[in-house]
């Protein structure tokens, strides 16, 4: 989950509020398919929202050689299948594991593998003549590093040419390779051809800074991209992240969204105005013009949306509560949103995963507790309609912080309701 280094500042948030993501198969035969077989999954535009909701009906996936301690934290479809991250040691430690169908999961990499550091993964395969999978994240000596893959399993690591970089995500269309993060204070976005060469974007007001002599200060931060549409050499592209408070900011970062149309060039689109405390975690948009983002406000979830490309905001009644939309995904009803809410506003008690729906007039939010005996943090739309979740899972189902866990996942089908 993009927002999940951001649990333990909103449960302390909570403590303060109290006082005032059925086959063996596995990846290398569906990345070693051919690229004419690699056609994207036409991502559906977003509807009315007058949609009817969605209602999800769950079913635990198994997942193969899951050791005590670890969770998933980033799942993506690649062709024919998904494959997710999962990490451990407060993500100092990561490996990979690999599903056809999002029910059954075999790992792909050891930890004490050249792919240990991974933190995100996207599918290339429609890029001409490039590996089937390219990743990011940070070698042992925490230096930003690339990899790329055919089958999932052998890893070759590439330094990067920035080092200081803090590459946190990945994406990719046919036309280009994203990837993204900070270097040094500043918010920054990469972009590559050949997953070899790497170029840093135009990104206006994306300038943070750190206080001389002293731990603190306000860094800039791109939280991640989504591509909208793609089309013979021009793409649509949002990305979303934070930048320093004004002088009056009272301190909170400002969340922001920047667009472009082939990844090198991008414009910020115009500030929300609203709450100074609200952070955005994910952003969906449209070719036409209708955008969707969410996140969090005074410690609660909100969501907005724009039908003129992001130049005005209205928000969704997002039903109240403690916690935070993380990411959200189009569906045939409207936007599913998957978050976090409290549980209890006191630090013994655990997080509550929750699913909202966007799509009607009056959202509606779906508690997972009963359903689901973990907590889902990433989400990936099925080419059947599902949606493959992984996240963090509570063998022993009490759900307590101090719980034993290990990487869980589910595949959600949804039904109108």
């Amino acid at each position: 989950m993009r927002a999940s280094q951001t649990r333990c500042a909103l449960a302390l948030a909570l403590v303060l509020a109290a006082a005032g993501c059925a086959g063996n198969a596995t990846l290398e035969p569906s990345l070693s398919a051919s690229r004419a077989d690699a056609t994207p999954t036409p991502t559906p535009a977003l509807p009315s929202p007058t949609a009817p909701p969605e209602v999800l009906e769950w079913q635990p996936a198994v997942v193969e050689d899951a050791p005590a301690g670890w969770e998933f934290t980033r799942v993506k479809a690649v062709p024919n299948g998904f494959i997710a991250v999962a990490v451990a040691n407060s993500g100092r430690t990561t490996a990979l594991w690999s599903s056809a169908d999002g029910l059954r999961w075999s790992r792909l990499t050891a930890e004490d593998a050249p792919a240990a550091g991974i933190l995100d993964v996207a599918s290339t395969a429609l890029m001409g003549s490039l590996p089937a999978l390219t990743a990011v994240g940070s070698s042992p000596q925490r230096a930003a590093m690339t990899w790329t893959s055919n089958d999932g399993r052998v890893w070759a690591p590439a330094a990067f040419p920035e080092p200081a970089a803090s590459l946190r995500w990945i994406a990719a269309s046919p036309n280009v390779i994203l990837a993204g993060g900070s270097i040094g204070s500043d918010g920054a976005i990469w972009w590559s051809t050949d997953a070899v060469s790497w170029n840093r974007a135009r990104l206006p007001s994306a300038k943070g800074y750190f206080t001389p002599g002293a731990q603190d200060g306000s860094p800039a931060m791109v939280r991640g991209a989504n591509l909208s549409w793609s089309g013979p050499g021009k793409d649509g592209w949002t990305a979303f992240g934070d930048v320093p408070p004004p002088p009056d900011g009272a301190g909170f970062p400002v969340s922001v969204i920047w667009s472009s149309f082939d990844g090198r060039s991008w414009t910020r689109l115009p500030d929300r105005h609203g709450p100074r405390s609200e952070s955005i975690f994910d952003v969906w948009a449209r070719e036409e013009g209708r955008y969707v983002a969410a996140g969090t406000a005074d410690w609660h979830p909100v969501a907005w949306w724009s039908e003129d490309f992001g130049e005005t905001w209205q928000p969704y009644d997002v039903p109240a509560g403690l916690g935070e939309i993380d990411e959200i995904v189009p569906s045939e009803s409207g936007v599913i949103g998957l978050g976090i809410v409290a549980a209890a506003a006191v630090l013994q008690e655990p997080l509550a995963a929750v699913v909202w729906n966007l799509g009607g007039s009056d959202p509606t939010r779906q508690d997972l507790s009963d359903a689901v005996a973990g907590l889902p943090s990433s989400l990936a739309p099925s080419v059947d309609g599902a949606y493959v979740v992984v996240g963090r899972a509570w063998p022993d189902e009490t759900g307590s912080w101090d719980a034993p866990y290990e990487p869980g996942a589910w595949v959600w089908t949804p039904t109108l309701h």
